[in-house]
């Protein structure tokens, strides 16, 4: 027959501090590399370090990792500025722990050292890989094939609204008569972190939306922003945001700082300054080298015109000073013809008018020597019928016509009897 025997326990304060006083007695401390996951900071860093099955997702292992607020500084600050990366959720990370364990709280991994070159090491790796993609895809010369319009009109800005390197940009743009009055819309974006790359990308959609909407009409971008560490300009290795530069339909000039290092962005970019002031130069130097193009071409111009109207009037005096003396020539031909003309004209008419009037005197003789008067003077007589007629016969007349009869000293009446 069975009794039943009621267990002997402990509390779970006596049990935890069992645990505690053998990991404690265990000192579990070591070097450990990971993926960081679930990273957060309020008064204490907290992240856990994982580890995946190769080739997956899946974790195999998993810790969850601390650093006191007390060694932030020395802990995360110190790792992020000898990376030059900012302490985010991917990140491979090799940190020197210690195994805690808290009767309240469970077990804690504590981080009091992270080792920069292993993290530096896996993020070259990656921005070379990422490098080497987009060269084998096509990228890196894309914007290349662009050209700049030869006088910048309009310009779409990306950066963060409240950016000093911004304000540095507008002063140098408005500052310079040459681009004073460039249309400079600003599309706002986050300019450095984990979100700073889709947002930025989200920036770059917005413009090209408004240039196919052809709600504005750029002549090109400017990414700009007023430098940093190299951890705050890691989001500018983003492969998604170097694609979106690199098939921009404008040129992509960059500004965002980097005195010493060339990110990925500025690889794929049309143009790479240094800072927000220098790009601003860039595009003034850019008008000011087109407009003194321009006023060469004028004064050239200018000049070529010049010398043609001064060619143009000399030679018109010439055939002035020509035609005038060819009309004068011409004129005193005309008058010595036309003279030459009258004194003909005049001989003429008087040979004209001597002969008519020998003529009119021969004419007047035969009339003279036909008048019957003249014959009747010289002893003839004349007969006329009765119509006036001269008569030569007498079947000229009939009987009982009455005729007359010209004599020298007048007319006599008969009347014919047959």
């Amino acid at each position: 027959m069975q009794t039943n025997v009621p267990h002997i326990g402990v509390s779970l304060y006596d049990f935890t501090s069992g645990i505690r006083d053998l990991i404690s007695d265990a000192n579990l401390s070591a070097w450990v590399f990971g993926e960081v996951k679930n990273y957060k900071y309020s008064r204490h860093a907290y992240f856990s370090l994982i580890e995946s099955q190769p080739g997956t997702n899946t974790p195999i292992a998993s810790l969850q990792c601390a650093v006191w607020g007390s060694f932030f500084s020395s802990v995360i600050r110190k790792f992020e500025d000898e990376a030059g990366v900012e302490m985010k959720d991917g990140l491979k990370v090799l940190v020197h722990l210690t195994v805690n364990f808290h009767q309240a709280y469970g077990m804690t991994a504590i981080v009091d050292e992270i080792d920069a070159s292993y993290t530096l090491g896996e993020y070259e790796l990656k921005r070379k890989q990422t490098i080497a993609q987009l060269i084998s895809e096509g990228y890196m010369d894309l914007q290349q094939q662009l050209q700049l319009p030869r006088i910048i009109r309009s310009i779409a800005i990306i950066s963060a609204n409240t950016a000093a390197g911004y304000g540095d940009f507008m002063d140098q743009i408005r500052a310079n008569s040459v681009t004073q009055n460039c249309k400079c819309q600003l599309y706002p974006a986050i300019m450095q972190g984990v979100s700073a790359p889709e947002s930025i990308v989200d920036a770059l959609g917005k413009i090209r939306s408004d240039l196919e909407e052809m709600v504005s009409d750029y002549d090109a971008v400017v990414i700009i922003r007023g430098g940093g560490s190299k951890q705050d300009l890691a989001c500018f290795d983003d492969y998604t945001l170097a694609t979106y530069i690199a098939t921009f339909p404008l040129p992509v000039i960059t500004g965002i700082g980097h005195e010493q290092d060339t990110s990925v962005a500025d690889m794929v970019a049309y143009k790479r300054l240094k800072t927000p002031t220098a790009a601003a130069e860039y595009l003034i130097e850019h008008n000011s080298a087109q407009f003194l193009l321009i006023d060469d071409l004028k004064h050239r111009l200018e000049s070529q015109v010049a010398y043609i109207m001064a060619n143009f009037n000399s030679q018109l005096n010439i055939r002035r000073q020509k035609l005038a003396y060819l009309a004068n020539g011409r004129v005193e031909r005309l008058s010595i013809n036309i003279e030459t003309l009258r004194h003909k004209l005049s001989s003429l008419s008087d040979v004209a008018i001597q002969m008519e009037r020998q003529r009119i005197k021969a004419r007047r003789q035969q009339l003279e020597a036909l008048d019957p008067q003249r014959i009747v003077n010289r002893g003839y007589t004349m007969t006329l019928s009765s119509k006036g007629s001269l008569l030569s016969s007498i079947d000229d007349v009939t009987d009982g016509e009455e005729i007359t009869t010209l004599l020298r000293d007048g007319r006599l009446k008969s009347v014919v009897k047959k």
